[in-house]
């Protein structure tokens, strides 16, 4: 395990995550000022490390100090690979899933002093992530916040070669119908 590096340009606590679910893996941290032991925000990226079209939200974050404002770590994990949230069918180094449960998790329990409060904020793409992590892994996740994401799709309807494209095959976290099954 790597230990940490405070990344003084990006206002972040760097770490290197080895982990065999993804080909290279990193976490960016905030840490609120006051405490001894703090609640985990994971911000999820909506695309591969290093690339903001969508916005950075480690950024927004620390622009917004909300590791002070309500005294948790800010976690951004980061993978390789555009993450999807799920576990690629054929290829085993594209589990960006396991990646985060299995290996970003314990090095940042390792690394920093969390709790076991662990939440999940997404926007669009990494919103249906935040989602569907939390009803996949429900003992591991305490909630999860979502915003401008696809939970409404009718798979009756919807495409179903966009959810293979890549070989990626996540299942839906929801009923095919909306509220009340209409």
């Amino acid at each position: 395990m790597h230990s940490p590096v405070f990344d003084s340009a990006r206002g972040a606590w760097q770490v290197a995550v080895a982990s065999p679910y993804v080909g290279a893996g990193a976490l960016e941290v905030l840490l609120p000022t006051h405490g001894t032991r703090w609640p985990v925000l994971f911000v999820l990226p909506v695309e591969a490390a290093g690339e903001f079209y969508y916005g950075d939200g480690l950024a927004l974050a620390r622009a917004l100090d909300l590791a002070n404002r309500y005294g948790v770590i800010v976690a951004a994990p980061t993978f390789d690979t555009l993450p999807w949230y799920g576990s690629h069918v054929a290829d085993p180094r594209i589990r960006h899933d396991a990646h985060l449960v299995h290996a970003v998790l314990p090095t940042l329990d390792a690394c920093f002093p969390t709790t076991t409060a662990r939440y999940l904020l997404g926007f669009s793409k990494s919103g249906f992530g935040a989602v569907s992590l939390l009803a996949r892994f429900p003992d591991v996740f305490t909630a999860a916040a979502s915003w401008d994401a696809p939970l409404l799709v009718d798979f009756r309807t919807f495409r179903s070669d966009f959810l293979l494209t890549g070989g990626l095959c996540p299942a839906p976290a929801f009923t095919q119908r909306g509220p009340r099954g209409r």
